[in-house]
């Protein structure tokens, strides 16, 4: 057999249906090879019509040709915050720095090597020619925008004809991010992409009570027999109007992701949760670092201050902290939810209880309304990487279309023991019912992974601290509902966090920098949650 392999490049239909089919021959899950390549490659032509950039590239055996390896290039949008660091009283504030810039974000996704072609390299070469090819045209479709006036790109990197790539890398390198999940572990470290750990919590589908699946099912047929003060409602794919709930809910995820960006300093005690993703911080290493006597509210500081203020001529340090790490972040966009919703669709439809699969596929998260508290508090979910169910998003759904001083229609007047819930304190009986509500639709949809469902730490609610939800969800979740059997039950039926995190789960969250093949930068990446798996 030969060992040449052409390179090429695609968007046509029956080379991304030779392309996707043999990533089908093992991701396809309940579908067949050709199913998942017909589902796969409608999708990509579909985000290619709606205005998306997305390019299929795969290496062809000369002598037979035959799709060998193949991967594929998505370019998202994303924002960025630069570090000021000019501290000094003199210096003149850089004007470029203020605020966040849009930027794209380029996703590696789809990277697969026929078996009968493994251990030759050829998945290292395809990613890296791929990367070549998208970094030699995005440079040149800056220089084709450009013009020839002083300061502009085109003079700045063009000299006699020739284009300086080492230079006008550099100044993409600020506009331009390479990104990825990889199921691979550290592979792709040799391509210069640097590993972002991840945590994940599992919640095991045994925690899904008898007394939680009455109280969902009497919450969904809005049963006379709920005394909860609270009602559900589903956000249904097939529905125009919940279909614009989720983008409402992606641009309050994205409004939240853009003040985190914009911040300069962290208070350690003052501020409560952030939602990032160093490479050197887990859950384990924030847990150890965590102060004994903090519990990141006001009278921790009056109590450490209390105690320094006795030592005479010891000043207290300082819990203000400057970032000193540019930051980096995904923008939410539903194409990503609807790409992976057809792709569940079409699993369901050979599901053993078809109508009941496809029902609950359609269903793409749900609203808990707490009538007493008169707040709502949103879940959106996606199985993902053959058959598991993830949660991608949790939290409050801030949105009042009416004035303050009218009640909704058909709702409960407020308690005058409303105002408790103002003074402090978390929610935590609301999240559990929400995480059994994405549990039992997990069950309805039957996935290949029925165990459970994940969450990752940057996907939980951003107003409770982390280690808050760690003690929460490991010792506390699903047992308030019924006490005894929190004593029976075993390390399997509770909540934890799973071993290895997102490298054992095939989802290791990656970036890399724009020209640049060796993962040696400082780069911090904001809320990056499975919301963002292409």
């Amino acid at each position: 057999m030969s060992d040449h392999f052409e390179f090429h490049v695609t968007n046509d239909y029956d080379k991304l249906l030779a392309m996707y089919s043999m990533c089908g021959s093992e991701w396809s899950g309940k579908l067949t090879p050709e199913e998942f390549g017909e589902v796969e490659s409608k999708s990509h032509l579909d985000f290619l019509n709606s205005g998306g950039e997305i390019q299929g590239f795969y290496l062809e055996d000369s002598s037979n040709g035959n799709v060998v390896a193949t991967t594929v290039v998505k370019r998202m949008k994303g924002f960025y915050k630069a570090v000021d660091k000019s501290n000094a009283i003199s210096s003149i504030p850089d004007p470029t720095l203020i605020g966040v810039k849009n930027i794209s974000l380029l996703l590696i996704a789809y990277v697969f090597t026929h078996r009968d072609y493994r251990k030759r390299g050829l998945a290292q070469s395809v990613v890296s020619q791929a990367i070549c090819h998208t970094e030699s045209q995005i440079i040149k479709e800056k220089i084709n925008e450009s013009n020839d006036e002083k300061g502009s790109f085109k003079n700045m990197v063009v000299t006699d004809g020739e284009i300086d790539e080492e230079l006008a890398n550099y100044y993409l390198s600020k506009e331009y991010f390479w990104y990825l999940y990889s199921g691979a572990g550290l592979f792709y470290e040799k391509f210069g992409f640097k590993a972002f750990p991840l945590d994940f919590y599992k919640v095991p589908s045994s925690s899904l009570t008898v007394s939680r699946v009455e109280l969902i099912e009497q919450l969904v047929d809005s049963s006379p027999m709920n005394q909860s003060g609270k009602s559900l409602k589903w956000l249904r794919g097939s529905n125009v109007q919940d279909q614009e709930l989720i983008k409402f809910i992606l641009q309050s995820k994205e409004l939240e992701i853009v003040t985190e960006l914009n911040k300069s300093i962290f208070h350690s005690e003052l501020q409560g949760n952030q939602k990032s993703s160093s490479s050197l911080t887990s859950m384990s290493s924030l847990l150890h670092m965590t102060k004994a006597d903090s519990e990141n509210v006001l009278h921790s500081i009056t109590e450490v201050g209390s105690k320094v203020s006795e030592k005479s001529g010891t000043r207290r340090r300082s819990s203000v902290h400057h970032f000193s790490t540019p930051k980096i972040a995904v923008k939410p966009d539903y194409r990503i939810l609807q790409r992976n919703v057809a792709s569940e669709t079409a699993a369901a439809s050979k599901a053993t209880n078809q109508d009941t699969a496809l029902a609950f596929t359609d269903i793409q998260g749900a609203i808990l309304t707490n009538e007493l508290q008169q707040k709502s508090y949103y879940i959106i979910w996606n199985s993902l990487t053959i058959g598991r169910l993830y949660v991608l998003s949790v939290g409050e759904l801030k949105f009042e279309p009416y004035s303050s001083a009218g009640i909704l229609p058909g709702r409960r007047r407020r308690s005058s023991f409303t105002g408790l819930n103002e003074l402090g304190g978390y929610n935590f009986q609301d999240l559990d019912i929400l995480l059994s509500i994405a549990n039992y639709v997990g069950q309805k949809r039957e996935l290949a992974d029925p165990t459970g469902i994940y969450v990752s730490i940057n996907d939980l609610p951003t107003n409770i601290p982390t280690e808050l939800l760690y003690d929460y969800l490991n010792s506390y979740l699903g047992s308030a509902s019924d006490a005894s059997r929190k004593e029976q039950s075993s390390e399997e039926e509770r909540t934890s966090l799973v071993p290895g995190g997102s490298q054992s789960l095939g989802v290791l969250p990656m970036l890399k920098i724009f020209g640049k093949k060796t993962p040696e930068f400082d780069l911090d990446w904001i809320a990056s949650g499975m919301w963002s798996w292409g």
